[in-house]
């Protein structure tokens, strides 16, 4: 009985030694898992915050022609980490700090940069030009946080400034004359103008700067692309994809004045039995499509008319098609209650849409002829292309959005066009007449020259702080303005000359660029125009086109190489 009890109390003695092993292997368990976590937690702020780190000094170095020693937050980090980054200057030099935070994690990381020069400022002639500003007219950077010079320049350069060089981008209200840092005007190797002539070697092409292209050629194969459903290829200023003509196996002969309760005409019994596709090869008037046909196809020269349509008689036209082979086979609309709902307009001579309803998802091509719009309820989400050489388009009323226009000859905007937004216009020349309507976002391309002849009263808006327009031509960029007011809120790219007469008043906010090497710009105003350089209008205009432009920086630099580096790291 004793042996048993023995037995007992040995078997409570070992099970307690087993179960304290067992809970101090657990609690090691649990001390070693905790430890895990903190270092993996730990390595993964280290990570970010480090990550974050070298965005902040690379922002610096981007930043660096400036060397601002306020400190600057980085743009916003989708990870959840911070920066921040500032700069010290000393003589060439530029030293940069630059903080990454994420957590408790910290990491600070240097660099020591050359300053390197501003590659452009508010506006940048490649090679040089006459700058003659009188009375409140002005050239400026006014941003404190991101300076460039007023003007960067190449070649030669003659300054007749009423309101003086101002070496600053602290400006006053309603500024005169150029303000910029390090110079109001400067070379290409950072040497300030404060004469009236200077002279420097010419600059490289502005293009790579700008953009992610190597020149004016390669930048108009990055255009080159599909837009509202087309392919535009913009050095040939041609689109592919567009509608043609089929080839109905029904013809119907003399003149026809087609409604929509149309069955039948001479040569055709039943239109139901044409598949869709019927051919007219005398005059054609629409005054309605039946619901039988959906390709109207005419080779009639003198073309196609729709009018006298209602309500009553089927006056939407939707996923309908009208075309005209002959050269000189127009196609005119002149009726109000027309609307065009995902309808292709193809003509062998010229469209004119005289007097239109609403226009939406729709196609408009012209071959020989030319695409005038004089009066439309609007058009949306359309493409407008004339493919002759001669073949202009012109806008005289309406408005125009989220559409692609494409024309080998001239885009005329004239003083009766409404607004024109989000739309990519690709033409040989462009101009835009005085009183013209608004325009939006979207690329503003000409092969050639542009026009710009500014208002004739009143006010006329090209973009917008929140959505700037890109505006390029590939020759000399003309600004006429006399009365009223025209603000510009985006980039001007010109690979000609910049060619400037004002004695009204005109603001361009962004930046302005010549890239002519053969002649050389002239800006002349005695009125109240102005060139302002900003940096939040070109950064929203390289958030439209950033597998186009490149990211724009302060102080107009570009990417530069440190040559002194270090990192301290504080994780916890």
């Amino acid at each position: 009985m004793g042996k048993l009890r023995e037995e007992k109390g040995f078997a409570i003695i070992a099970a307690m030694a087993v179960s304290a092993l067992l809970l101090a292997v657990a609690g090691a368990a649990m001390l070693m898992s905790q430890i895990g976590y903190m270092a993996l937690s730990s390595e993964k702020k280290f990570q970010l915050a480090n990550w974050a780190a070298e965005y902040a000094v690379n922002q610096g170095i981007l930043n660096s022609t400036t060397c601002s020693s306020v400190a600057t937050n980085c743009p916003s980090m989708t990870a959840g980490g911070t920066c921040t980054y500032f700069g010290v200057s000393g003589g060439s030099f530029c030293f940069v700090y630059g903080t990454g935070q994420y957590g408790s994690a910290r990491i600070v990381k240097t660099a020591v940069v050359p300053k390197g020069t501003a590659q452009y400022g508010a506006l940048t002639l490649r090679n040089g030009g006459v700058l003659q500003l009188g009375g409140s007219s002005a050239i400026v950077n006014c941003d404190t946080s991101c300076g460039t010079p007023g003007v960067v320049y190449g070649g030669s350069i003659t300054q007749q400034i009423n309101g003086g060089l101002h070496n600053t981008t602290s400006c006053p209200n309603n500024p005169s004359g150029i303000y910029g840092t390090p110079n109001a005007t400067q070379n290409g190797s950072g040497t300030g103008c404060a004469s009236t002539s200077c002279s420097s070697t010419v600059l490289s092409d502005r293009v790579p700067v700008m953009f992610q292209s190597t020149d004016w050629s390669d930048l108009r194969n990055d255009l080159s692309g599909t837009y509202n459903g087309i392919t535009v290829d913009v050095t040939n200023l041609s689109a592919t994809g567009l509608p043609s003509a089929p080839s109905p196996a029904c013809t119907c002969t003399g003149s026809v004045t087609l409604t929509s309760t149309s069955s039948s005409c001479t040569g055709v019994a039943s239109f139901s039995a044409c598949g869709g596709s019927v051919k007219f090869t005398g005059s054609l008037t629409i005054q309605g499509i039946p619901g039988t046909i959906t390709n109207i196809v005419s080779n009639y020269t003198g073309g196609i008319t729709v009018s006298g349509v209602s309500s009553a008689n089927g006056a939407t036209f939707a996923d309908k098609n009208i075309y005209t082979t002959a050269s000189t086979g127009n196609i005119t609309i002149n009726d109000s209650d027309v609307t065009l709902n995902n309808t292709s307009l193809v003509a062998g001579g010229g469209i004119t849409l005289q007097n239109t309803g609403t226009v939406s998802g729709s196609t408009l091509t012209s071959s020989s002829g030319s695409i005038t719009i004089q009066s439309t309820s609007g058009i949306s989400d359309s493409v407008l292309v004339s493919t002759g050489a001669t073949s202009d388009i012109t806008l005289q009323g309406g408005t125009l959005t989220n559409s692609t226009v494409v024309t080998k000859d001239t885009f005329t905007i004239q003083s009766s066009a409404g607004s024109i937004t989000d739309t990519n216009i690709f033409s040989n020349t462009t101009i835009i007449q005085k009183g013209a309507g608004d325009l939006g976002g979207g690329i503003l391309y000409s092969q050639g020259g542009t026009t710009i002849q500014g208002t004739g009263g009143g006010t006329q808006q090209v973009g917008t702080t929140a959505n700037p327009t890109l505006l390029l031509t590939g020759g000399d960029l003309t600004i006429q303005n006399t009365n009223g007011t025209t603000n510009f809120n985006g980039l001007v790219f010109a690979n000609g000359r910049i060619i400037g007469q004002s004695n009204g008043n005109y603001g361009i906010n962004g930046a302005v660029v010549s890239n002519s090497t053969a002649s050389s710009s002239v800006f002349q105003s005695s009125g109240n125009a102005s060139i302002n350089f900003d940096i939040d209008v070109l950064t929203a205009l390289y958030n439209d086109h950033t597998g186009l432009m490149q990211q724009p920086t302060c102080g107009g630099g570009g990417a530069k190489t440190s040559y002194v580096s270090n990192s301290k790291v504080t994780v916890y």
